[in-house]
């Protein structure tokens, strides 16, 4: 499977859903890694940062909708 299969449906056609899913997920764990490596190396604290309830229920939605989605793709014939 190629990499570029993951981002389309069972039609061949590219899925912004997926992609927007793709973008905020890897986007998120970045900024996470990045925040929590900073504040190691600046002694600020040694916990780790918590995510913010309205991010997580933002790729939560992400995910709902991709969901959804997948049920509603009408396969060709």
């Amino acid at each position: 499977m190629k990499l570029s299969g993951f981002l389309q449906d069972d039609n061949g056609k590219f899925s912004a859903t997926r992609l927007a899913l793709l973008v905020w997920s890897i986007g998120l764990l970045g900024v996470w890694v990045a925040v929590n490596i900073y504040s190691v190396f600046t002694g600020s604290t040694h916990n780790l940062m918590e995510l913010p309830s309205s991010t997580i229920t933002l790729v939560g939605l992400l995910m709902a909708g991709k969901v959804v989605q997948k049920y509603e793709e009408k396969p060709q014939q």
